[in-house]
């Protein structure tokens, strides 16, 4: 995604703040090698979904680290 892209997904993503829209966004910033904000909207995900919610896309982002090693550079925490 080029930049303006990413910037009205930052946008959507602070007007809809839920588990998938997050994790969809999470997914592009480290894809596009911006982990330190991925981490950021990880660790605000953690506080404004519920925890199953939140174990679900951890669980996701699990499966994507098998697939793709990019994804083992951001850290999910528990």
């Amino acid at each position: 995604m080029d930049f303006q892209e990413i910037v009205w997904m930052r946008q959507m993503v602070s007007l809809f703040p839920n588990a998938l829209f997050v994790h969809k966004f999470v997914t592009v910033l480290t894809l596009n090698h911006q982990s330190e904000e991925a981490k950021f909207w990880i660790a605000r995900m953690k506080k404004i979904v519920s925890d199953s919610d939140y174990l679900t896309a951890k669980e996701m982002w699990k499966k994507q680290g098998e697939r793709n090693k990019i994804f083992k550079e951001v850290d999910w925490p528990a």
